[in-house]
């Protein structure tokens, strides 16, 4: 079994958000792994958690993918085998390296990112 979740992060603006914490993406990596450690509290499972990062207009999606292994371990310790694999589109980490919502093209690139992702947890 596989569970698939969302978590959003909307709270950033250019001026609270600096290189020394990723731009945010060390908060984001904490509230991906709090909102899976919710899940797992009785039985380990898989899973695959949607994160979204705005940044004043910028937006940057995020998919972490979260084995049962990574739980089993992590609940005996630090993890030294399993890891968490987590992926960011667009690509590149910075203020204003997400796509921007105030581009027309940007809006629609965050609505067919937010369709498929809603297509994949409903499915």
């Amino acid at each position: 079994m596989r569970k698939k979740i969302l978590v959003a992060v909307e709270d950033k603006h250019l001026r609270n958000v600096y290189s020394t914490s990723n731009f945010g993406e060390t908060q984001l990596t904490a509230e991906v792994l709090a909102c899976g450690n919710e899940n797992v509290r009785e039985e380990s499972i898989d899973q695959t958690i949607y994160a979204i990062r705005f940044i004043t207009t910028y937006v940057t999606f995020y998919k972490a993918v979260i084995t049962k292994e990574y739980w089993e371990e992590l609940g005996e310790g630090l993890p030294n085998n399993q890891s968490v694999i987590i992926e960011r589109w667009p690509g590149e980490n910075g203020l204003k390296t997400g796509v921007d919502l105030a581009d027309p093209d940007g809006r629609r690139s965050v609505l067919r990112a937010l369709i498929r992702i809603r297509e994949t947890l409903t499915t």
